[in-house]
């Protein structure tokens, strides 16, 4: 059975990180995760501070990611609006300097379709007709 709305645990270059994706609502999701508090060898974060995560984006686990944006450091959650029906999947990277981790593992959600509005005005017309002998 699918998990369309995945929570998962992750090992990461510098670790640990943890990667999550909440939906808001329909047409926006929020993705979160914790920073790394060790580096990869497991010595001390000072050794590589983290100065930036890295968020890409695709539409299934396994197709092609893009980069949507790279934050601060101090950034752990971001939030995605006005966005299509369809399926979202989400990697992180954290940055020291210019040396970039590994990829987290792939988390997605499935955006859902707005259902339409109900129908409004709607009257009912009786008409009666007698006939007479």
């Amino acid at each position: 059975m699918k998990n369309r709305f995945g929570l998962l645990a992750l090992l990461f270059l510098v670790l640990p990180l943890a990667v999550f994706v909440t939906p808001v609502q329909a047409g926006s999701l929020t993705l979160s995760y914790t920073g790394p508090t060790t580096c990869e060898d497991g010595s001390v974060i000072t050794n590589c501070p983290t100065t930036n995560f890295e968020v890409s984006e695709g539409a299934s686990q396994t197709g092609t990611f893009t980069v949507k944006e790279t934050v601060a450091p101090n950034v752990l959650s971001r939030t995605y609006a006005n966005l299509a029906p369809g399926t979202r999947c989400y990697f992180v990277k954290t940055i020291s300097n210019t040396v970039k981790s590994a990829e987290s593992i792939r988390v997605c959600a499935d955006v859902p379709s707005l259902p339409p509005k109900a129908p409004q005005g709607i009257t009912v017309k009786v008409e009666v007709t007698v006939s007479t002998p």
